[in-house]
């Protein structure tokens, strides 16, 4: 079991979580993940680019992603990551 808290996940935790380890929140995570989700949400409404959301990731983050297109986008960029050692 991986005990997220939103500040010290490790690349041994990062590697087990992909791996499919049962997750558990530390006390106040949720709440911290409701307030930036409202943060989001707040500049999605006024029309304001979001690093990641409506744009790409990296390079790419120049780029607007189509609001059509944004998922598939987004699922092809999450599933062709993966965590390695160096």
């Amino acid at each position: 079991m991986v005990k997220l808290d939103g500040e010290s996940l490790t690349l041994k935790e990062a590697k087990q979580i992909a791996n499919g380890a049962k997750l558990s929140l530390d006390k106040g995570v949720r709440g911290k993940v409701e307030a930036a989700r409202k943060c989001v949400l707040a500049h999605l409404k006024e029309g304001k680019r979001v690093y990641g959301v409506t744009t790409g990731f990296g390079y790419l983050a120049r780029c607007d992603v189509d609001k059509r297109r944004g998922l598939p986008f987004h699922s092809m960029s999450i599933n062709s990551n993966e965590v390695v050692d160096c």
